[in-house]
């Protein structure tokens, strides 16, 4: 006999006849042993009994809704909204763990770093008592021996007893650190310039140029350790000498120079339209090669060394005291201390497009960056930088011994920018730091001087500009007349003489007529000025 299978599958509802199964209940098997076959259901009276209802291929089928929906095991499935819950409640218990975990480590570290420290500050403590004469010292330890080295060595009267009391090892550690130290400040100070700027324009006087040659040679006389970077388009003198050849032996370094570009409504509202050339002085920002550089504008005059100011944090620059007021909080870009940075340069240039006024040109475009960063830049004082007309007006730092000030110059600034000429007018205000005697005659009524031999330094650039022009070898009739004494000092002889000097007939003619002594016109209260 064939025995029948222990389960069963549950229809589905034809349509029509009642409620149709969930798709999940379809074919799902019910134990057979559930039903009863040997019961017959119970007949009502008057009630014909109806069994199953067969269908066509005599399957049977579901007698009614209520009848189906209590034969059907089981539960609908979760919901959206429950899977969504249960899924955040994984994460969140997952999310704790491993927070937990992080925290565990984290206290665990903050513990051992303690116990280190802790370790560290008893070797230390023990070590302010004497020296650890112990074999095989911890890195810890040979680093507390040399504190305590070189704490014998800061206090008086203990440096004979040192080398007793402290192991070789930690001696010859220290002298090593002072010596990686002082190697390490030898190779940053490699990284430090000088630089200028020296724009001609083919034609004209290439004035500038010549001022560096004065400043390359006073930086040389003063004994600065920096070489002078030289931007410039010039490639050689008025006489053909290369300039790179001729500068060499100043330790200058010529590079070239690159427009930069001033945004046009800036142009039209500065005072002079010759900071429009100024204005590409921004560009020694991009000489990211120097970890520091001081900028000297070419009209100046180094009086005093300057390598001073490289130690010094920050930027810096001189006052921008053009009326000798003192302490004026202005920047004026003649003398600069800056670290290259090609982020400035390009916000500089950014800073420069947003400004609605720039009349004072490139130094009020440089101190409104920087301020503007919160890197304000710091002033010399007027007895470091400071014009040449405010001369004998900064403080004199030269004081006897009770008190007073001692009488006399003593207050010249280590530089000098520009000489100082006639009055305010600016084509004149640097007459004596020029190699052009005709603009240092000076006419007092019928007497003619050479003004520069009265400025307390224009015989001083004299002096630097001729002796690097014999150095370099520089012919030109200009240059000749001005370096030559009997025609700077004496000016141009009645007669020319062809052993004058040196000088040929045209160059005597560039000498100009002076006379003697400014006493000839003694009764002259008020001199009038007349330009050649």
């Amino acid at each position: 006999m064939e025995q029948e299978s222990e389960w069963t599958a549950v229809p589905m509802l034809e349509p029509g006849l009642g409620q149709q199964a969930p798709a999940w209940a379809v074919g799902l098997p019910v134990p057979r042993h559930s039903q009863k076959p040997s019961q017959k259901p119970s007949q009502k009276p008057g009630i014909p009994f109806k069994g199953p209802m067969v269908d066509s291929i005599g399957s049977p089928g579901a007698s009614s809704s209520k009848t189906d929906s209590t034969s059907m095991p089981g539960k609908p499935p979760p919901s959206v909204l429950s899977r969504l819950v249960c899924t955040m409640a994984v994460f969140a218990a997952g999310a704790i763990s491993a927070g937990a975990l992080v925290w565990v480590r984290f206290v665990r570290l903050v513990r051992e770093q303690e116990r280190q420290l802790q370790v560290l500050r008893m070797e230390r403590d023990s070590l302010m008592n004497g020296p650890i004469l112990g074999s095989g010292p911890s890195v810890g330890t040979a680093y507390l021996q040399e504190l305590y080295c070189k704490r014998m060595q800061r206090i008086p009267g203990s440096q004979t007893g040192v080398q007793a009391r402290c192991q070789a090892s930690c001696s010859r550690s220290c002298d090593a650190q002072v010596q990686r130290r002082a190697q390490q400040l030898q190779d940053l100070k490699r990284r430090w310039a000088y630089v200028t700027m020296a724009h001609a324009l083919p034609g004209k006087a290439i004035d500038h140029l010549w001022g560096v040659v004065a400043i390359a040679s006073a930086l040389q006389r003063l004994g600065s350790k920096y070489p002078l970077v030289l931007l410039t388009n010039a490639t050689t003198f008025p006489d053909g000498t290369p300039v790179a050849n001729a500068l060499r032996d100043y330790n200058v370094l010529v590079q070239p120079i690159y427009e930069v570009h001033m945004p046009r409504k800036q142009q039209k509202g500065l005072w002079f339209q010759k900071w429009v050339i100024s204005f590409w002085k921004l560009q020694i920002w991009r000489l990211t090669r120097w970890e520091k550089l001081i900028w000297l504008d070419a009209d100046g005059i180094v009086f005093r060394n300057l390598d001073w100011l490289f130690e010094r944090q920050g930027m810096w620059a001189q006052r921008d005291d053009w009326w000798c007021k003192l302490n004026v909080s202005k920047v004026c870009s003649g003398v600069m201390l800056i670290q290259p940075d090609e982020a400035d340069f390009w916000g500089l240039l950014q800073h420069a497009a947003s400004m609605g006024s720039m009349h004072d040109g490139d130094q009020q475009l440089i101190s409104s960056y920087f301020s503007s960063r919160k890197r304000d830049v710091q002033l010399l004082s007027d007895l470091e930088a400071g014009f040449g007309q405010c001369l004998g007006k900064a403080p004199i730092p030269f004081m006897s011994k009770e008190g007073p000030k001692v009488p006399g110059v003593w207050n010249v600034p280590s530089f000098v920018h520009k000489s100082g000429g006639w009055g305010q007018l600016n084509p004149y205000n640097n007459v004596c730091f020029l190699p052009n005697i005709s603009l240092q005659q000076y006419s007092v009524g019928g007497t003619t001087l050479n003004v520069c031999q009265y400025h307390p330094l224009g015989a001083s650039w004299r002096g630097l500009f001729c002796e690097a022009v014999l150095h370099m070898g520089l012919r030109l009739p200009e240059v000749n007349a001005f370096c030559n004494d009997a025609c700077w000092y004496r000016g141009q002889p009645r007669g020319y003489r062809p052993d004058g000097g040196g000088l040929s007939a045209s160059d005597w003619r560039l000498c100009g007529k002076f006379s003697t002594t400014l006493n000839i016109r003694r009764s002259a209260a008020s001199p009038a000025r007349s330009f050649p």
